[in-house]
């Protein structure tokens, strides 16, 4: 995933994603209201011609302090658009 005001690149861990929105693990620093590109791979049980990637743009809605032993926070931002980038076969 990607956080364009930043320009910084981090991998980060979904717990969930729906139309409108994603909440991810991130050890890179978000702040709330601020823009972000998150790259997903959606998997092929989810799709019926195969796994693809999608690129969401949108805006931190929520970030959470880490917690116990992982120095990640969690994140909750809107999806505002959406593209393929790589389309299903």
């Amino acid at each position: 995933m990607t956080a364009p005001a930043w320009s910084a690149r981090s991998a980060g861990t979904t717990r969930d994603i729906s139309r409108t929105g994603v909440y991810f693990f991130s050890e890179q620093k978000f702040s709330a209201g601020s823009v972000v590109e998150v790259v997903l791979t959606l998997p092929a049980r989810l799709l019926p011609r195969g796994e693809a990637q999608v690129r969401c743009q949108g805006r931190v809605v929520r970030v959470e302090a880490p917690g116990g032993a992982k120095p990640v926070s969690g994140v909750a931002a809107s999806i505002e658009g959406y593209d393929f980038l790589s389309p299903p076969q």
